[in-house]
């Protein structure tokens, strides 16, 4: 019994290996499993795998309960279908997005930058933050909204105590955007810790002190 369970372990690991070899998206009958078939009312056509979904932990020894349960799981199977009906992943898979946004920010620098990238034309704007007549940023904490009706923005401490807060769906300008609101929240030494909640933003300097400020009338 314990060598036939030995047996099945690497023939699975082999079957692993294999997949992580094949390109993004093939037709492979050969791996059809009896576990697919028993579950299907017909006998599978098709086996897609997809090269980047698949997360098999092959870097150690397939010789246990769960590492069989964790190859086994990253397996899946789609039926074909007929023209003019919607894929699965359709519904279940969001297309990706022609643009994409992102906040870069380096330590020891006055400004921190949005690029928004159009994967459509290829190209991309870049639009600095900041004010160079503050102190470098010492730590950059973006607050993304997690609703429509919710507002972007991104807090900076700097090197002398201080505090900006961006919005971060400013207009592109030729100048860099300077903060909507700063204050001095530390008076012994740069803030090198931010969080923030919907109640309360805390902030944290190199010294040690933490201070809670209301968020509602920052």
């Amino acid at each position: 019994m314990a060598e036939r369970q030995l047996e099945r372990l690497k023939k699975l690991e082999d079957l692993a290996s294999e997949i992580r070899r094949l390109p993004a998206f093939m037709t492979v009958k050969k791996y059809q499993k009896k576990r697919f078939r028993r579950l299907a009312a017909q006998q599978l056509d098709v086996l897609r795998i997809k090269r980047d979904a698949l997360r098999l932990p092959l870097e150690r020894p397939c010789t246990n309960r769960l590492c069989l349960q964790e190859v086994e799981k990253h397996m899946f199977a789609l039926w074909p279908i007929s023209k003019g009906q919607p894929s699965p992943q359709d519904e279940f898979i969001p297309k990706p997005q022609p643009t994409v946004l992102s906040s870069i920010g380096y330590s020891d620098h006055p400004f921190f930058y949005c690029v928004v990238v159009d994967f459509t034309s290829g190209k991309y704007e870049t639009t600095a933050f900041g004010d160079p007549s503050f102190r470098y940023n010492s730590t950059v904490e973006p607050i993304f909204a997690a609703q429509s009706d919710d507002c972007s923005f991104i807090i900076t401490g700097d090197l002398l105590g201080s505090v900006g807060i961006y919005d971060w769906y400013t207009p592109q300008t030729s100048s860099s955007v300077v903060p909507a609101r700063r204050f001095e929240a530390h008076e012994d030494g740069a803030v090198t810790a931010l969080a923030w909640s919907s109640v309360v933003l805390a902030t944290g300097s190199v010294r040690g002190t933490a201070t809670i400020w209301d968020a509602l009338t920052l």
